[in-house]
């Protein structure tokens, strides 16, 4: 074998193992991810039978709204309401 395809050969396989370090960390940090800090993510999500489990009180505090938010809503709909009447009566 020459130098030249020797070191073709050495270039190749330099640049080869080079992609694969890559490929090989990626894959370790995402095992890594998945088995230390998402094996418990089931357990905590908001599932059906968890809000199936809990007091109407409780379901009210996840799922409600503030009073003043509704308070802006349904003044925002009245004026909305207003608009169109006026916006109707103008045509």
């Amino acid at each position: 074998m020459n130098q030249s395809a020797a070191e073709d050969a050495l270039d190749s396989q330099l640049a080869y193992y080079k992609d694969e370090v890559k490929i090989f960390i990626a894959n370790t940090t995402k095992q890594v991810v998945e088995r230390h800090l998402l094996a418990e993510l089931p357990e905590d999500t908001l599932s059906p039978l968890m809000i199936n489990d809990m007091s109407d009180q409780e379901v009210g505090y996840l799922a409600g709204e503030a009073e003043e938010t509704t308070h802006k809503r349904v003044s925002s709909w009245a004026g909305q309401d207003a608009f169109k009447k006026a916006l109707g009566s103008y045509k």
